[in-house]
């Protein structure tokens, strides 16, 4: 009995403290969101530089380089902002709210508009801009290549890239979709767009060792 009674005096101080951790949270919480649907762009600026920095840093320090590449992720926290401010905010949280609201009026979800976020996304947004404008800002912006070269790369390249993308952002879109509220999708997206970054860095990277590879073995 007294073993007993000391096991719920325990569990009942756990479940005090982490009620009061909450209670501390929770208006921490409400007030960064409101900051964040008060300030959609400068908390936008923000995030994007963040994430675009951090994710290519976890790229390079991942492939061991032995000096961090300025340039490299300067490069990315630019295309990082472009993405927020045109991706994130502007389609994610503005258009795709207002064409596919994930909640009826009742609070029921619409899971016919949750799909159908997820293929405009994944089958239009996706390949037929998202990648075209990465290749163009990489290849003809950054490295004064040619706009038709950096598409014809593109092209090439989309078999590589278009599968890690669907991998990644499919199930982490769908989340967002269903349950992010419109004001909170920018700062949901940074979070999962700084792991993707890593990942687009590595891929890229990759991808650019193998051209010079197959160019020198011509």
């Amino acid at each position: 009995n007294s073993l007993s009674r000391r096991r719920k005096k325990r569990n009942s101080s756990s479940m005090g403290g982490l009620k009061h951790v909450a209670s501390t949270l929770r208006p921490l919480a409400k007030g960064l969101s409101r900051a964040l649907e008060d300030n959609p762009v400068a908390s936008s600026l923000c995030l994007g530089c963040a994430s675009g920095c951090v994710g290519d840093a976890m790229a390079q320090k991942a492939e061991g380089l032995a000096a961090f590449d300025w340039r490299r992720s300067l490069t990315y926290v630019a295309w990082t902002l472009f993405v927020t401010f045109v991706i994130d905010l502007y389609v994610y949280a503005t258009l795709f709210s207002r064409w596919f609201p994930h909640e009826a009026a009742d609070g029921s979800k619409l899971w016919r508009n949750v799909a159908a976020a997820i293929a405009a996304d994944s089958l239009l947004l996706s390949p037929l801009f998202y990648f075209p404008c990465f290749y163009l800002f990489t290849h003809s912006l950054v490295r004064r290549e040619s706009p038709a070269r950096a598409l014809r790369l593109y092209a090439d390249e989309a078999a590589t890239q278009l599968p890690v993308l669907w991998a990644f952002w499919v199930p982490a879109n769908g989340f967002m979709f269903a349950c992010v509220p419109a004001h909170l999708r920018v700062a949901y997206c940074t979070a999962a767009v700084t792991g993707y970054v890593a990942v687009l860095s590595r891929v890229t990277q990759h991808l650019i060792r193998k051209r010079k590879t197959e160019a020198g073995a011509v």
